[in-house]
């Protein structure tokens, strides 16, 4: 299984300019982001541990939009909770490696 490979600083400007967003921009939404998920109290608590590239990923893609983002985040975590499928799911165990190989 490949994993992704991080995009190099001239990938990340790119984007960042297509898109209309400054990096500056996108760090000040980062820390606002982090407040609101820590107010968040009826998502599960996974919300706590995401990494800054997955919240930064959610707000490029809506553009700089916070409440697109909000929103966004807000029904990943809700559709996640609904099964215990999503929890705690690890690509790489065996038995999720033999139903890819399955499939």
């Amino acid at each position: 299984m490949k994993l992704l490979e991080a995009l190099t600083t001239e990938q990340e400007d790119f984007i960042l300019s297509d898109v209309g967003y400054s990096r500056k921009q996108l760090e000040a939404d980062l820390i606002q982001l982090k407040d609101w998920l820590a107010e968040q109290h009826h998502l599960p608590s996974s919300r706590l541990k995401e990494k800054d590239c997955f919240l930064k990923t959610y707000l490029i893609g809506c553009k700089g939009s916070m409440e697109k983002a909000k929103r966004k985040l807000d029904a990943y975590y809700t559709y996640r909770s609904c099964s215990d499928l999503f929890l705690d799911r690890d690509p790489l165990l065996a038995e999720y490696k033999r139903v890819n190989e399955y499939m």
